[in-house]
């Protein structure tokens, strides 16, 4: 039934792609990763199970070199030249390539698969297929049940976490570059004032000073002409 669901879904999204003008290098590179989880975990379900081993620290850890890209298994480059695309990388990314109803029922048929116990069973005698459907999952965007996630680390590889910073219990405040009288009043220096309300003004030139009578007009007005 697994291989049914796997099967179909790589149909629907070879068929659907197309017509959703999905680039044909991409849809390549959907199918041959999808068959390649279902190998792995055919695989892996097939042999002898092996015990869970828990990774120890290494003491002397070098770091890591940058590696160069490689392109997937079986790349036509005869069909498709150029380098490889690269496959997203977010949670469910294929029901957004490929947004189609029959995508979306094959995935919820994988997923049905995952909760029962016979599959409970063979993924408890078997550890290693979860490395296989992790992946799978994440891209489908399934869900992991509790059974399906990563065992914990080894207890001496996990590192204390560093103490964050602990904040002033009080944060400077902005009026304390200035004086404050007991009265409220503030006493404010020749620099903090030129900070405040900028240069001075340039002085005004005579001729555009306003113009000040020196006799009363109203007395004027008053006694008319």
């Amino acid at each position: 039934r697994f291989a049914y669901s796997i099967r179909m879904l790589r149909e629907t999204i070879a068929d659907q792609g197309k017509r959703l003008a999905v680039s044909a290098p991409l849809l390549w590179m959907i199918n041959a990763r999808i068959a390649l989880l279902f190998r792995r975990f055919t695989t892996l379900a097939t042999a002898a199970p092996r015990p869970i081993r828990l990774r120890k620290p290494n003491p002397n850890p070098k770091p890591a070199a940058a590696k160069p890209a490689k392109p997937p298994p079986n790349w036509p480059a005869a069909y498709f030249p150029g380098p490889p695309p690269t496959l997203p990388r977010s949670f469910g990314w294929v029901r957004r390539v490929v947004p189609h109803c029959n995508t979306n029922s094959y995935i919820s048929q994988i997923e049905h698969l995952l909760t029962l116990a016979e599959t409970t069973e063979l993924i408890a005698t078997h550890p290693a297929t979860a490395r296989a459907l992790r992946p799978l999952c994440h891209m489908l965007g399934i869900r992991l049940p509790d059974y399906l996630k990563r065992p914990r680390k080894h207890p001496s590889a996990t590192k204390p976490r560093p103490k964050r910073p602990r904040k002033p219990k009080r944060q400077p405040s902005f009026m304390d570059q200035y004086k404050i009288n007991p009265d409220g009043s503030i006493d404010f220096t020749q620099e903090q004032l030129r900070d405040i309300l900028g240069p001075p003004p340039p002085p005004v030139p005579p001729w555009h000073q306003p113009f000040v009578p020196s006799f009363n007009v109203k007395k004027m007005w008053r006694k008319g002409p």
